[in-house]
């Protein structure tokens, strides 16, 4: 392989206006050698050079500003500008997409949040230590505490509070119990 010095490299950087426009001339010339040693390097010649061409034409593109696009490619001789405003464009369009998901979730926790009501109890039984009552609502519940210190009756009033991380509670006259949801 042929080692590049410092002075061939800059009189390749010098003359490569010149082997772009003759690339398809040295391909054909590269490609007609008869040495497979000569053919190889003169192709290896062209493809550093290319290579060093793209490697200068990104350090002057970092200077510009770019748009980030869905289909990732570099908008060409677009002024600043218009690279801004396409960029604020697509942020605002990130923004108003980011803010209908949000709001399409903000129902369900509206329909979680419960707030404190009153109701009497149409049906109440005991079962396995725990209160199992319907409220004239339709609501079905049962005590999570066990035990009869709640006495619940038919007919009385009581009133469901909602609390921390989903969990209910009823107070009476006897006190507060914690609750569960049955339907």
């Amino acid at each position: 392989m042929i080692k590049l010095t410092k002075r061939s490299i800059n009189l390749l950087l010098l003359f490569f206006p010149l082997l772009v426009f003759g690339i398809e001339d040295d391909l054909v010339k590269c490609s007609k050698e008869e040495n497979k040693k000569k053919r190889l390097n003169c192709y290896d010649l062209l493809a550093e050079s290319l290579k060093e061409n793209k490697e200068e034409k990104q350090a002057l593109d970092l200077d510009k500003p770019q748009l980030i696009a869905e289909t990732n490619e570099i908008p060409e001789e677009e002024s600043s500008d218009e690279v801004i405003q396409q960029q604020k464009q697509l942020i605002t369009s990130l923004k108003k997409e980011l803010k209908e998901v949000k709001e399409k979730k903000q129902p369900v926790k509206a329909a979680e949040k419960q707030e404190p009501f009153f109701a009497t109890i149409e049906k109440v039984d005991y079962i396995n230590y725990r209160f199992f009552f319907t409220l004239d609502n339709g609501q079905r519940w049962s005590t999570s505490d066990t035990g009869k210190a709640a006495k619940l009756k038919l007919g009385q009033e009581v009133q469901i509070i909602p609390g921390a991380f989903g969990a209910s509670y009823l107070k009476n006259t006897k006190g507060r119990f914690r609750l569960r949801r049955v339907r």
